[in-house]
């Protein structure tokens, strides 16, 4: 997460890509293939959801964060939707036999 000044809400605030429905289900429809297309994911304002972008002059840490590292959401967001490819995977190849 890029810590930056939002230009909508007008306050010192997080930027991260959203990651929801409509990416988790367009994973499901194309087998994982479309998750490519994250990282060009537009950064988002955490307060306002702003895609504008943040007056950032370099990368800090977000302050909320405990050690820097990754918080326990991030690992499990990670976790999962492993878990979903690799199940998604399987059942396309037991419909292949």
């Amino acid at each position: 997460m890029k810590t930056g000044y939002c230009q909508s809400c007008e306050q010192t605030t997080g930027f991260k890509r959203s990651i929801g429905v409509g990416t988790l289900l367009g994973a499901a429809c194309t087998g994982g293939v479309s998750l490519v297309a994250t990282p060009f994911y537009p950064l988002r304002c955490v307060r306002c959801g702003s895609t504008k972008e943040p007056v950032v002059h370099h990368v800090l840490p977000y302050e909320g964060r405990g050690g820097g590292g990754k918080e326990t959401y991030d690992i499990w967001g990670i976790f999962i939707l492993i878990i979903v490819c690799l199940f998604s995977a399987l059942l396309a190849s037991i419909q292949l036999n």
